[in-house]
């Protein structure tokens, strides 16, 4: 499959994905276009078959790609982006884009919140962080935010755990002991806790539907989970023309680590559910066994604004969820604002207790 370029039938310049109006706008002259229609639909794919093939029947696109030489991420451009830098850690691309082909998506959440009002979140988030540095604010506000569809996969599977451990049920006892009041010795007793044990075993069976899984290489992981949940009930059949006006991420993480993830994310649920199937007050699990059955995947891409500011050497990032507004971000601290703060309370301590120093003693 080709790349697809949309351009505006008034003027003859590239359009760009509106959020607020879901359909292609001409930044120039305002016409917008109707997105292409498409019969298709959100689909799964088993995973023991992709494994085995190798994505060799996936469908592909081809192009244009940017690779980070300090992050690492590679990603694509589109319609009138112009990338400079990278929007993950703020480094300047060095090399011109290369044309390669790209993996298509099966689906993608389109971008829903505008660039004005994930600046306005944006601002209000950085206006709460008085102790962040004043140049950095500034640099912040300069630079933006850029429109960034991150790569996901989602799992869907089935599995039966097969588990042996303990059930502890509590009891109580009434025990003597010796206390000493006023140097002298005297009995008295008190209500303890105990726990008898009794072996168990049993098995558990699950349903876990849409796994979400990063497969960006560009942001790290913590800083995105933040921004769950996703509205995934409202996932499309992908179309190239969402991508129109913004840059996706190229998947970094192959199929088979992302389903290991899949696992280690599902692992807590799991074993609260092998608690919850012993039962009593406290569960010991000395052994579980999981397999996993229809275990089928989607490749998705979600979408983020994103601002990545170096201050002295270190990149710090701020990421807003483009379906909710939800915020998230790092940021460094300014040392002489927290000493100047410490300073003043001080001083403040100092002057209240110099006027009312003796209604205080």
């Amino acid at each position: 499959m080709a790349e697809r370029k949309f351009h505006c039938d008034g003027c003859g310049a590239h359009v760009a994905f509106s959020p607020e109006a879901q359909r292609l706008v001409c930044p120039y002259c305002g016409t917008e276009k109707a997105r292409p229609e498409s019969e298709a639909e959100v689909v799964e794919h088993d995973l023991g078959g992709a494994l085995e093939k190798g994505f060799a029947e996936a469908p592909t696109v081809e192009a244009q790609t940017l690779r980070c030489g300090a992050c690492g991420a590679t990603t694509r451009i589109e319609g009138h982006v112009l990338a400079s830098r990278c929007p993950f850690c703020d480094t300047p691309f060095t090399a011109p884009p290369t044309a390669e082909r790209v993996l298509l998506p099966q689906a993608t959440l389109p971008f829903r919140v505008e660039a004005r009002d994930a600046r306005e979140a944006f601002s209000k988030w950085m206006a709460g962080r008085w102790f962040a540095p004043n140049d950095l604010l500034r640099r912040a506000r300069k630079e933006g935010l850029d429109g960034v569809y991150l790569p996901f996969f989602t799992f869907d599977a089935t599995t039966e755990t097969w588990y042996r451990g303990e059930r502890g049920d509590h009891y109580y006892e009434t025990e003597s002991y010796t206390a000493y009041e006023n140097g002298e010795a005297v009995r008295r007793s008190r209500t303890v806790q105990r726990t008898r044990w009794w072996p168990t075993s049993g098995a558990v069976f699950l349903g876990f539907d849409d796994v979400l899984v990063l497969a960006s290489q560009g942001l790290p992981e913590s800083l995105v989970r933040k921004l769950e949940p996703w509205d995934l009930d409202a996932l499309v059949p992908h179309d190239e023309s969402f991508l129109s006006g913004f840059t996706a991420e190229i998947d970094q993480r192959g199929l088979k680590d992302g389903f290991a993830e899949c696992k280690t994310r599902c692992e807590p649920e799991i074993q609260r559910q092998v608690r919850r199937d012993i039962g009593g007050d406290v569960q010991r699990i000395h052994h579980h066994n999981t397999a996993w059955s229809g275990v089928t995947f989607k490749h998705v891409l979600l979408p983020v604004w994103v601002g990545a500011f170096r201050y002295r050497d270190a990149v710090y990032r701020v990421v807003v969820n483009a379906r909710t507004g939800e915020v998230q971000g790092e940021r460094p601290w300014s040392w002489w604002k927290i000493g100047a703060t410490v300073l003043a309370a001080a001083v403040l301590i100092a002057v209240l207790y110099a006027l009312f120093g003796d209604e205080l003693g």
